[in-house]
C-alpha cells in the first residue's frame, strides 16, 4: 500500500500533466528552445488556443522560461 505522503507528492505533476497535449508538449520543451510555430508543427494538428492554455499552464508552474524573441524587420527595397 501507498504511504499517503507519496500521493500527496505525486499529485501536483498530475495536475501539470492533465491535458491531452501536456506531455507531449514537455517532451519538445525538453528536447530544446522552440518558437511557438515550431511547437505547433511538431504537435500538429494542435490548436493555437490548446498550445496557448498549455503553454500557459506549464509556465504558471514554473516548468519553463517563456520568453519573447526579437524578430527582423524584413528588408525594405527602395
Amino acid at each position: 500500500m501507498l504511504d499517503r505522503s507519496c500521493i500527496e507528492a505525486i499529485d501536483p505533476l498530475l495536475e501539470i500533466l492533465d491535458g491531452k497535449w501536456t506531455l507531449p508538449l514537455l517532451l519538445e520543451l525538453f528536447v530544446g528552445t522552440k518558437r511557438f510555430g515550431e511547437l505547433r508543427r511538431k504537435l500538429h494538428p494542435i490548436s493555437p488556443k490548446t498550445l496557448t492554455d498549455r503553454l500557459r499552464c506549464a509556465g504558471g508552474e514554473g516548468d519553463y522560461n517563456a520568453y519573447a524573441v526579437p524578430r527582423c524587420a524584413p528588408a525594405r527595397r527602395i
